[in-house]
């Protein structure tokens, strides 16, 4: 029995050599319905002009008649972003046989920052536009450019109400063939518009959402999932737009390794990347509330 007990404190423990990330969003899901682009400075401003109308000309000689226009600006800001881990000098001696988690590291800011990219679009579609001068006047999105919860979740006739806004608009198309529209929802969402009765019937699910088990296109939208959508006091604040209605600072990460005399010699990893976003058409722009 001795013996047994002896071999028994002596059993080893195996460990994988290699790093294994743990569930969540590592792509961004909204890339491809906003306009990129690049700037340098503090900020940038896009001109907007209005439509104008024509006048008819009715007698021969007449004077000219002139045309109001109306003209203002929206701006863009963008925000410094970065994060760091340190690996200690013996790090690499005390994990034995597992590597170390540098390249791992790596892989999981470019997660954080596609992640930061989608939130940082879903907070300018919701929050305020700056415009004015100097880029200093709040712009919140229109009341008539909201859903109320209505002490409901997301329903089949949010979902129209959504896509008569959005076409009310008549501002936006889809000629370039990319995609045009985005409805931004968590899953809760889905699973209450997939239990409805009319998305159950035959006249609706030529989508086949339900054999698939997901809505992916419906109405014109594109459909993605983002689980940290704002809530607020039981109501969530679902998003859709029109592309072309948002415009992002998305800059290029850039990564260092470097060695930290001032730490003991200890490395440090740190990526840094630029945010900013702006809406520049508050009408293709619409909030869905939704009870949860």
């Amino acid at each position: 029995m001795a013996l047994t007990a002896d071999i028994l404190n002596h059993h080893s423990t195996e460990f994988s050599s290699n790093w294994m990330f743990l569930l969540g969003q590592k792509q961004s899901r909204l890339a491809p319905f906003v306009d990129r682009i690049d700037y340098r400075g503090e900020r940038k401003s896009f001109n907007r002009i209005g439509d104008v109308t024509a006048a008819e000309t009715t007698v021969r000689h007449d004077d000219t008649t002139w045309s109001d226009v109306s003209m203002d600006l929206r701006w863009i800001y963008h925000t410094p972003y970065s994060v760091s881990q340190p690996l200690d000098e013996w790090d690499s001696t005390n994990l034995g046989e597992v590597s170390l988690p540098d390249s791992a590291l790596v892989a999981q800011h470019a997660a954080a920052f596609n992640r930061g990219c989608d939130d940082n679009l879903i907070a300018a579609a919701l929050g305020n536009a700056k415009t004015g001068k100097l880029g200093t006047t709040d712009v919140a999105l229109p009341a008539a450019q909201k859903i109320a919860a209505g002490a409901t979740g997301m329903t089949l006739a949010k979902l129209i109400s959504t896509l008569d806004i959005l076409d009310d608009a008549d501002e936006l198309d889809d000629s370039d063939g990319e995609p045009g529209r985005v409805f931004c929802w968590t899953v809760q969402q889905r699973s209450e518009l997939l239990n409805t009765a009319e998305v159950k019937s035959a006249d609706y699910n030529t989508v086949k959402a339900l054999a698939e088990g997901k809505i992916d296109t419906f109405m014109g939208f594109k459909f993605k999932i983002i689980k940290r959508l704002p809530e607020s006091g039981g109501t969530r604040s679902c998003v859709a737009w029109q592309r072309g209605a948002m415009k992002q600072l998305c800059d290029k990460r850039g990564t260092s390794i470097a060695i930290r005399h001032d730490k003991n010699d200890a490395v440090q990893v740190r990526t840094a990347w630029r945010l900013g976003a702006v809406r520049i058409y508050d009408e293709a722009v619409v909030q869905i509330d939704c009870t949860e």
